[in-house]
């Protein structure tokens, strides 16, 4: 019977490491929490994309936004740094990269 449990133990650990080092993608509810943060953040990025998924225990972000046609360079650039490191922030975040078009 120990042995039993070992082999069902092994298997749970092996299919739940298997999903995270494959890029298996982060709950929904982690992604339109990302999207919330992101999207209050400033009024004048929207999100376009977000995709977030397993690197390891925890997640690889990448955020597609899009800024108004006239932000400053150094604007955009400096609220991209803000928000990659705001998200960064997070306990179940390893990495995050932000994306910034213009519409």
């Amino acid at each position: 019977i120990i042995s039993v449990y070992i082999i069902y133990s092994w298997y749970h650990t092996g299919k739940e490491q298997i999903e995270q080092l494959t890029g298996k993608s982060a709950p929904q509810e982690l992604i339109e929490e990302l999207i919330d943060m992101s999207e209050n953040f400033d009024e004048r990025l929207i999100v376009d994309t977000c995709r977030a998924y397993h690197f390891g225990p925890k997640f690889l972000v990448e955020l597609e936004v899009v800024m108004p046609e006239y932000t400053l360079l150094k604007e955009s650039h400096d609220l991209g740094m803000e928000l990659q490191y705001e998200i960064e922030a997070r306990e179940e975040v390893e990495r995050c990269f932000v994306h910034i078009d213009y519409e």
